[in-house]
């Protein structure tokens, strides 16, 4: 299966080395969640940032040229002392969303030391007062920090404001949204000496009470969750490390029950198997399901 995996992923790499734009930026679509998939071109910051994460470790010539091309387009997509948007700057609905801790982790992550670290002080003062993460970054009463309120100070004009009313009326978004896989994320990106203890206590505690569904409110899949987490874990944060043997009891079981609604979300399973060192025939069935699901053009099925 050796030889398999590695002809896989040469393959992929190929097919991805050809899809992404010579701006740096990888192609990304977006259709409805509750009516038939209903393909539109988008430009996310998300999707270039994550797909150059997934590159990562692979010791091949265009994946490193693909992550420096993305490194140098995401760096055109910083604004302030380092935050990003969802939406890219090219994007109609740029402005639709304020700068958010998901995609600014996610982008930092993305762009190495390159980001700075002039927004992890801004992520750490966007925390409610449990000391979690929000997702959104908001001009927040409670927040003193000066170098926070200086970096959000375009969202209190009042062309932003009346944009935050259009987002907060007609979606799920909210001010105070608090999500479990982006808390995740932001742990990841600042690491064992800087992520706070109660951010990290509670991102385990959904995982223990199996609560993540209802925690998750924007990613909708626990494999996204239990990858941040897996990384984490192998990083430093000890805490994590002692999620290793629920999760992998939890995905074997998905895995069995062919509970994994994507080809993504199969491909995140078997990379926490691999970051928790499952045992060895758990990987290599999820292994080569991914291999059956492979298209002959390299990729694999899109999904929402």
């Amino acid at each position: 299966m050796k030889q398999q995996i590695q002809a896989s992923v040469e393959l992929a790499t190929t097919w991805l080395f050809a899809e992404q734009k010579a701006s740096g930026e990888f192609p990304s679509y977006a259709s409805s969640l509750l009516e038939a998939p209903n393909w539109q071109p988008d430009s996310v910051n998300f999707v270039t940032a994550l797909t150059s994460l997934a590159l990562q470790g692979l010791d091949l010539p265009a994946a490193v040229a693909m992550q420096e091309r993305a490194a140098q387009y995401l760096l055109g997509e910083r604004e302030g002392a380092g935050l990003w948007r969802y939406w890219a700057k090219a994007a109609e609905l740029h402005d639709y969303t304020p700068p958010d801790a998901d995609d600014t982790a996610c982008c930092s992550l993305a762009v190495g030391s390159s980001a700075g670290t002039a927004n992890q002080r801004v992520l750490l003062a966007n925390r409610d007062p449990q000391g979690r993460f929000y997702t959104w970054m908001l001009p927040r009463p409670e927040v003193r920090s000066l170098a926070y309120r200086w970096q959000l100070r375009s969202e209190r004009s009042t062309s932003t404001r009346s944009r935050r009313v259009e987002l907060w009326q007609n979606s799920e978004a909210s001010p105070s949204d608090v999500d479990v896989t982006v808390n995740a994320n932001v742990i990841r990106y600042l690491g064992p000496n800087l992520a706070p203890a109660s951010a990290i206590e509670w991102v385990a505690s959904v995982v223990e009470e199996g609560t993540e569904v209802e925690e998750d409110h924007w990613y909708r899949s626990r494999t996204s969750l239990y990858r941040s987490i897996a990384v984490s874990a192998r990083e430093g944060i000890e805490r994590f490390a002692g999620l290793r043997s629920l999760i992998i009891s939890r995905l074997v079981d998905m895995a069995a029950a062919d509970e994994f609604r994507s080809d993504l979300e199969l491909a995140d399973a078997l990379r926490v198997l691999r970051l928790f060192d499952a045992a060895r025939q758990d990987c290599a069935n999820l292994a080569e399901m991914l291999l059956q699901r492979q298209l002959p053009e390299g990729c694999w099925e899109r999904a929402v």
